[in-house]
């Protein structure tokens, strides 16, 4: 089974991700991790685009295989921001997939962002990327995580409920 936390930049998606892996016993990726330093460089000056974000879920994909071979459960966050990379996924992993959307009233999302370091997605980033990836709805089915709230054992209580 794979948990994919998925929604904007900056909400908490990898923070959710990691508190599902403790309490499931999971295995944990980092998406990130599978970005080539061109595919940051074209992030940051908007070029980035749906053929750049299928190979980098190809990438994600062979390591997410490799995980399930020694853990039946496997959580990963990522943006996925249109509907192609959220069907890719679909349809590679089938009935094995849970999306949940991780969702922040906008004063703590601003708040989450000023309080990162060193990370190559920045707040100034944030609104041309949505208005560029966004815009379509979103057709896969998923649950919501209010990720409004600051503390594991608030997310680990929520996410207990999903499960």
């Amino acid at each position: 089974m794979i948990f994919w936390f998925f929604g904007f930049h900056g909400t908490g998606k990898d923070y959710c991700a990691k508190i599902l892996t403790k309490l499931k016993k999971a295995s944990y990726i980092h998406i990130d991790d599978v970005l080539t330093n061109q595919d940051r460089e074209k992030l940051i000056n908007g070029t980035f685009n749906v053929e750049d974000r299928i190979n980098k879920l190809e990438r994600a994909t062979k390591k997410i295989d490799v995980l399930l071979k020694t853990n039946t459960t496997v959580v990963a966050a990522d943006s996925l921001p249109d509907h192609r990379s959220r069907d890719f996924l679909l349809e590679k992993f089938k009935d094995n997939i849970v999306f949940i959307r991780v969702k922040v009233y906008p004063e703590i999302h601003k708040k989450r962002f000023a309080e990162r370091k060193n990370h190559f997605f920045t707040e100034d980033l944030l609104n041309d990327w949505v208005e560029k990836h966004w815009q379509e709805p979103i057709k896969i089915p998923h649950l919501i995580l209010n990720n409004n709230t600051e503390g594991e054992k608030s997310v680990g209580h929520k996410l207990k409920k999903i499960l």
